[in-house]
């Protein structure tokens, strides 16, 4: 899991006095960045509708247990973090 790596990451900029920690949108749920789905309109390949199911398979809720578990560092490290 991500938030493993979160962690390891807000604990070092905390290290180093932040007070605000910046994550990529997709740092936690892992969107592939710059893929297709091999969508074309109309079609969508095996391969296209596979790599998206795994993609859905990784996605987050927002109200669920990695968003609170970032919650409980941000506290533990007396910093806030965001997605942008």
């Amino acid at each position: 899991m991500r938030t493993v790596k979160a962690e390891r990451l807000l604990a070092k900029a905390a290290d180093l006095g932040s007070q605000l920690v910046v994550f990529p949108e997709a740092f936690i749920g892992g969107y592939p960045r710059g893929s297709s789905f091999e969508l074309t309109i109309g079609a969508r390949t095996a391969k296209g509708r596979d790599d998206f199911r795994k993609y859905h398979a990784s996605a987050i809720d927002v109200l669920g247990p990695e968003v609170e578990r970032l919650a409980e560092m941000a506290k533990k490290y007396k910093c806030f973090w965001l997605w942008v």
